[in-house]
């Protein structure tokens, strides 16, 4: 299938089964959503070598819907799972979408409406737990890159830092350059952060002192 509209980025690393299951039934989500909506929808999984790996899946039809599964190295991190993604998307939208959270019914076409005639977009979020998590920045909003919606034009070959365990989102925010950019400050909440899905998340490890912001600095302490 060619001529995507929109392409969502998945890093998986399923290391419970509960991820594992939650990302079959978000990637089927997202199918159905796809094919409801008739929005060509490239939906790229990228296996960062879990130990449960994400189940194979297949839509039930497939006109409007493709699901790209694709195997990274073992042990490189989200930032390299979301890189091996960028290189593979065609759509003319890119998001991403985190394996161990949730998208509302109406995420695609949420998505398709906001960018219509926008450069990017943000979005508010939920969360399984507190509500919709606020703005943190007046103009970066959400520094999470699940909170946005980009053309891929804007994107071009900048890439994730994989040496970074976390931080990575709003460095590479930055270096996207969207002050040039026309942008949509979409208000319907359409993605649902589920906070309490991985107690060994590399941002609960970091927070707790056990994980350097560097993979080369063994040494750095946490920047809160």
């Amino acid at each position: 299938m060619d001529d995507y509209k929109l392409s969502i980025i998945i890093p998986c690393y399923a290391n419970s089964n509960s991820v594992r299951e939650n990302a079959r039934d978000l990637i089927i989500f997202l199918g159905v959503q796809a094919e409801r909506a008739k929005i060509k929808t490239q939906v790229i999984v990228v296996d960062d070598c879990s130990p449960y790996p994400p189940l194979p899946v297949s839509y039930e039809a497939h006109e409007y819907a493709d699901l790209v599964m694709n195997l990274c190295q073992p042990n490189q991190g989200v930032s390299h799972s979301r890189n091996v993604g960028l290189d593979g998307a065609r759509g003319e939208i890119v998001t991403f979408v985190d394996a161990d959270d949730y998208v509302t019914d109406s995420y695609i076409q949420n998505v398709i409406d906001a960018m219509d005639g926008y450069g990017y977009a943000t979005f508010p979020a939920l969360t399984t737990s507190y509500g919709i998590i606020p703005f943190r920045d007046e103009f970066y909003g959400n520094y999470a890159v699940w909170a946005w919606a980009f053309r891929r034009s804007i994107i071009g070959n900048k890439r994730f830092d994989e040496n970074m365990n976390v931080g990575e989102d709003i460095v590479w925010l930055r270096s996207l350059g969207l002050e040039q950019f026309t942008r949509n400050d979409w208000h319907t909440p359409s993605y649902i952060y589920n906070w309490g899905a991985n107690p060994d998340s590399l941002s609960k490890r970091f927070n707790r002192g056990d994980l350097p912001r560097l993979k080369s600095d063994t040494n750095s302490k946490p920047w809160y």
